[in-house]
């Protein structure tokens, strides 16, 4: 079962017809992602409680691209979760082992791995 999640991208700008500047909402799109997971809390640990998740990290192919305002829907999260910073790419560009002829200093090709991090906090429910 594929893991997915809703992106609701931020609105841009306009102006109606009497002239008033108006936030148009971008079109919700369903986003097939790799990875979900809790990251780590500033909380202390207490074997006795649950620690409040406030951000997670979402792994997703290379191809995949958020924008830093967009929301997103998270299945087993409730609320709206907003990206935080800059949207981490790892690909042949930004990693050496996918490179051609990095490994064993041979004309080995590189590893067909790379993945897209998107942070994201909670920001509503």
């Amino acid at each position: 079962m594929a893991l997915t999640v809703t992106v609701h991208p931020a609105g841009t700008g306009g102006v109606d017809e009497m002239g008033d500047e108006i936030e148009i909402p971008g079109e919700p799109y369903v986003l097939e992602v790799e990875s979900i997971y809790p990251t780590t809390s500033d909380e202390p640990g207490d074997p006795n409680r649950s620690l409040v998740i406030t951000r997670l990290t979402i792994l997703a192919s290379e191809g995949v691209r958020v924008g830093a305002h967009d929301e997103l829907e998270v299945p087993g999260y409730e609320g709206r979760w907003g990206v935080v910073g800059e949207v981490a790419i790892f690909d042949e560009r930004s990693n050496p082992a996918r490179r051609r002829g990095v490994l064993c200093r041979g004309r080995r090709p590189g590893l067909d791995i790379g993945c897209v991090q998107i942070n994201v906090e909670k920001v509503a429910g």
